[in-house]
């Protein structure tokens, strides 16, 4: 698996051991498969619906789901919606931006 490609250079080994111990195995058919509904389903038309407040969090060195291309348009998307981007922060920043990650949700859970 291509976990280093979620973390950043100082992540630990440990640390990714850990975020892979929570990704149950899976078969590749059933992997690609959702992956390629992902790609395919253009959820764009129910996002104005959503009327709840709603943080949108996103790494700026997200390699796997690039920011310009899917955390900035979907905010863009949903009226009301607070969107926070971790400079450096790639895919898997609940594992390296974890203290950030918390104290952001916290609050957004209090506001």
């Amino acid at each position: 698996m291509n976990a280093r490609a979620f973390v950043v250079k100082e992540t630990s080994d440990a640390m990714i051991d850990f975020g892979q111990g929570h990704v149950p195995p899976s078969f590749v058919k059933a992997v690609l498969d959702c992956q390629q509904v992902d790609l395919e389903t253009d959820h764009r038309g129910a996002l104005p619906e959503i009327g709840i407040p709603t943080l949108i969090i996103h790494g700026d060195e997200d390699v796997s789901a690039p920011l310009e291309r899917t955390g900035r348009r979907t905010a863009q998307l949903m009226a009301g919606s607070r969107r926070l981007v971790y400079e450096g922060a790639p895919h898997g920043l609940m594992f390296t931006h974890m203290q950030r990650l918390n104290s952001d949700l916290a609050a957004f859970i209090r506001s």
